[in-house]
């Protein structure tokens, strides 16, 4: 009768015992590797384990039943471990008696156990001493060529015994003492004491420990945790069972070893008779060459990662290899982070691909994995699987652990929704943004999602001592910092770019504020305002979906107005703008899985016999691109893309494409009537800028990041030319001037080009410095553009500058012209819509909306509608869409979306169109309450 495996190296006993002589470990250097490929056996592993765990038992007496393990990928990392967990085992017997009858299993359970500590060569020496200072190490296996300066000025070192044929060096060690101003930088470096109150891993009342782990503070201050066998073997059995374990399985070990997954990866491989195949760590970082040797080389079937390292491979990779229709991989296990949603796997995942996606959850204090998506109870039972923190002998069963994660329950199922503090993964290593700014003279943040950037205020010393060319001072004080810090803290911490400046804009507790100043520039950040915004909400006991975006973009005063008025309409006093204002009432509404930034485009075709047929086109971060029928909302189409769009789509001049730009640098050029791609040209960057139609020639003109607008002809399907704007991205939409042959180009560089549609040469240049979001436009030989300063400028046909305005906040809204009106219309992030005579920029009248003005003002006859005169469609961020009347700007109607709105609004007879970052496509009818009104 076989007994259930109980501790980790029973596990591999009994696999090893089953298959001696199948392939255990698999270590791949790479093409040009510096070191040797090489594989063991099941029979060869269980050989120098046992022979390791000899070693370990002769030469160190670990009172605190903890080793040390300082190493890298290595093809003995496996032996490694084992030979630690197997210090359990009697040295006078060997594990396996008879490798020919394997069978013959005999082992003798010595009283004491150990359990091994990984350590990161890649951190600074003084943070490596410090997790040995917390766990007590006494002794620690350095891999013999990681015995570097840095561990050795931080920790006194005894050599013990070399081990050639293990590659490594078993030391005795002792962390020195700490001074008391390292303390005191290393708090301000890492968020905690460098010197803690040593926690004593005592034997005495401890469950047997398989592995003790240190946190980097993602669930709340950094802790010891350590992990018993009975905690992480129900894991590993429980995911074997899951994921169908057999021994034709290759498991990558993709974690490094101070992150728990690496535990799983190992152990869910040598339980199960599978190859644990191990590659460089350099090789992690190289997509191209990763996936030619999991998914080529080696036929990978089991990969666990984050979704960081996933999407490292792109989309191109993603598509062709891993997830491809003859993809070796049979299930991938994500974990560590947000999942990408359902749209963006199904985006990489080719239909006839077999992999089973799973998405796991779990903190190391539940011993890795917790839960598993595809699985509707919790995988592992918290009462038996919670491990020990700190100085804890025991704990409460049923005790649960705090995360530090956001989620709602629905049915049963947890859905993430962000963290609660500023923890955030870099190259899939945690980082506490609180904690690496916890001084008065720095602030730290992560830009575009992937930038860390650090602001600093150097010291009047370092800046006299830094005394010269400003510039070079400026390069070697940062130069300086920069080499302080990586002593301090590991390498994914370090700042991608590190900024002096004068000072840090702070607030003092006791300091009043003025009701004119903004709550982000008094000190306050996103999450104390989520948290302002609850303890408002809750106070006066109603609902707004705008008082989060006020707090953040508005003043004080605009904050208790923004209450007032709340309040006022509960209490059923609305205002007199409000009461004559009719509601729009919803067509229908499309959902596209992820948040809908472009602007919709409305074809409209007839049909032979007298009939038409009018399709919406919209693209969303999901990837994908709908087509919708205009009358009835009906999905006709549905194409998914190679990254999120953002950019607007545009119809060709024939009307049978639709041409749309991807964050993956594409211009997709796909069939009207069924989304069958008919082209694609790649540009350099992402494309977010929304293509223009040569209505003469055909040519389709489109800018892209990589700071070039190209002209491209969908009809020979070649580039005719392009034309680098400058400097800075094109983000903003071409504009055409077909009858003159003139192209308008703007860059976030700040400049303005206006080109010859035919050749490309620029004709002029118009340079501001400062960026340009919103999109040219020209009427009557002027030509119009917003500005980031907060101007609407006004330029000749000749380049010169004839009149600007200024509002009162950046210009990201693109100007309209009213047909038959010397008049035209933009919007601004100070909430208003101007509208300004277009001969001399002066003010007509304005409009306050409830919030930032993003979009382009949509204008369209009122006739359609039943309504006299030119109207004007704009949508406000706050989810608020409005119809004002053109000639004084006055309400007509508007409707409140349940979302943000950068998307521009379109109007085709008695229907408007818009997409709302809540996921979902709107069409509004604007028939019945306009003519009312």
């Amino acid at each position: 009768m076989t007994m259930a495996a109980r501790t980790l190296q029973e596990l591999v006993s009994t696999a090893a015992s089953l298959h001696a002589d199948r392939a255990a470990v698999l270590y791949d250097s790479g093409p040009g590797g510096t070191e040797a490929s090489g594989s063991l056996l099941y029979s060869e592993v269980a050989q120098l384990s046992d022979g390791l765990a000899a070693v370990l038992l002769k030469n160190c007496c670990p009172s605190s039943g903890v080793i040390g393990l300082y190493c890298s990928d290595d093809l003995l990392v496996p032996v490694w471990i084992l030979g630690y967990v197997w210090t359990r085992f009697s040295s006078t017997m060997p594990v396996f008696q008879n490798l020919s009858h394997p069978a013959t299993l005999s082992v003798r359970i010595l009283q004491s156990s150990a359990a091994y500590v990984p350590l990161d060569p890649e951190a600074p020496g003084l943070l490596s001493a410090r997790i040995m200072r917390q766990c007590g190490l006494k002794y620690c296996a350095v891999r013999r060529d990681l015995v570097q300066e840095a561990l050795v000025n931080h920790v006194s070192v005894e050599v013990c015994v070399e081990l050639p044929q293990f590659r490594l060096t078993l030391m005795r060690i002792e962390p020195h003492p700490v001074a008391k101003d390292e303390t005191q930088t290393a708090q301000r470096a890492g968020g905690c004491d460098p010197c803690p109150r040593t926690v004593l891993l005592k034997d005495s009342g401890c469950p047997d420990l398989a592995y003790v782990l240190h946190t980097s503070g993602t669930t709340g201050p950094p802790k010891t945790v350590r992990v018993p066998h009975m905690c992480i073997v129900p894991n590993i059995l429980h995911l074997r069972s899951l994921f169908q374990m057999s021994t034709e399985d290759v498991v990558f070990l993709a974690s490094p070893l101070t992150f728990d997954p690496s535990v799983v990866d190992i152990f869910l491989a040598l339980s199960s008779g599978a190859l644990l195949l191990i590659l460089p760590a350099v090789i992690k970082k190289m997509p191209s060459r990763l996936a030619q040797l999991l998914f080529k080389g080696h036929r990978t079937t089991v990969l666990q990662v984050t979704p960081t390292l996933l999407m490292r491979f792109g989309h191109h990779i993603l598509k062709r290899d891993v997830l491809s229709s003859g993809s070796s991989l049979r299930v991938l296990a994500l974990g560590g982070e947000a999942c990408p949603s359902p749209a963006q796997l199904s985006g990489w995942k080719h239909e006839d691909n077999k992999t089973c996606i799973y998405n796991i959850y779990g903190i190391t204090e539940v011993s890795c994995w917790a839960s598993c998506y595809r699985i509707p109870e919790p995988l592992l039972q918290s009462s038996d699987l919670v491990c020990l923190l700190d100085g804890e002998d025991t704990v409460v069963p049923g005790t649960m652990r705090a995360t530090g994660d956001w989620v709602n329950i629905r049915d049963a199922q947890l859905y993430y929704l962000g963290r609660r503090d500023r923890m955030i993964k870099r190259n899939g290593k945690r980082v506490n943004l609180d904690s690496l700014q916890q001084v008065e003279a720095c602030a730290v943040g992560l830009y575009e999602g992937f930038r860390l950037l650090a602001f600093v205020v150097p010291s009047t010393s370092e800046v006299h001592h830094h005394q010269g060319e400003p510039d070079d001072a400026d390069r070697a004080l940062q130069r300086l910092i920069l080499k302080k810090l990586s002593l301090l803290v590991s390498s994914h911490c370090i700042p991608d770019t590190l900024v002096l400046v004068p000072a840090v804009s702070l607030t003092p507790h006791d300091a009043s504020i003025d009701e004119r100043s903004n709550f982000l520039f008094s000190g306050g950040d996103s999450l104390k305002a989520l948290r302002l915004c609850e303890d408002i909400l809750a106070a006066v006991g109603v609902s707004s979906p705008q008082l989060l975006e006020v707090i953040l973009d508005r003043t004080f005063s605009d904050v208790l107005h923004h209450v007032t008025q709340i309040l006022s309409e509960r209490d059923g006093s609305s205002s007199s703008t409000e009461k004559r204002a009719a509601n729009l009432p919803l067509n229908w509404s499309s959902d596209t899985g992820r948040c809908v930034d472009a602007s919709p485009v409305i074809l409209v075709q007839d049909a032979a016999n007298g009939t038409s047929r009018t399709t919406v086109f919209i693209g969303s971060h999901s990837h994908r691109i709908q087509a919708l029928d205009l009358l009835s909302g009906n999905l006709l189409w549905e194409r998914v893309v190679g990254d999120r769009i953002e950019a607007s789509a545009t119809v060709s001049h024939c009307g049978s494409l639709v041409v749309v730009g991807s964050y993956d640098g594409c211009v997709y050029f796909l069939c009207t009537k069924s989304g069958e791609t008919r082209w694609m040209y790649k540009t350099e960057d992402a494309v977010k800028s929304s293509p223009a139609v040569d209505p003469l020639t055909g040519l389709v003109v489109v800018g892209s990041h990589d700071g070039h607008v190209y002209a491209l002809d969908p009809q020979l399907r070649q580039c005719v030319w392009k034309r680098h704007c400058g400097g800075g991205a094109v983000f903003s939409s071409p504009h055409l001037q077909p009858s003159h042959r003139r192209l308008y180009a703007a860059s976030l560089g700040g400049r303005l080009l206006c080109v010859n549609l035919d050749s490309g040469d620029v004709l002029w240049s118009y340079c501001r410095d400062k960026p340009f979001f919103s999109s040219p436009t020209c009427f009557c030989g002027h030509i119009v553009i917003g500005s980031v300063d907060g101007n609407i400028c006004c330029l000749s046909d000749a380049g010169e500058l004839l009149w600007q305005f200024l509002t009162e906040a950046p210009v990201f809204s693109s100007p309209s012209f009213v047909p038959g009106q010397q008049t035209l219309l933009c919007g601004s992030h100070d909430g208003r819509l101007y509208c300004l005579n277009s001969a001399d920029g002066s003010l007509i009248w304005s409009f306050q909306t409830s919030s930032k003005v993003y979009s382009t003002p949509c204008v369209f006859e009122g006739s359609a509608v039943g309504s006299r005169g030119v109207l004007v469609g704009l949508a406000s961020t706050d989810g608020t869409v409005w119809i004002l009347g053109a000639q004084d700007g006055h309400v007509l109607a508007s409707h409140a979306l349940p979302g943000e709105l950068f998307s521009s609004p379109v109007v085709w007879e008695q229907s408007l169109v818009i997409g709302c970052r809540n996921d979902y496509v709107y069409c509004l009818n604007l028939t019945v309450n306009v003519e009312k009104s």
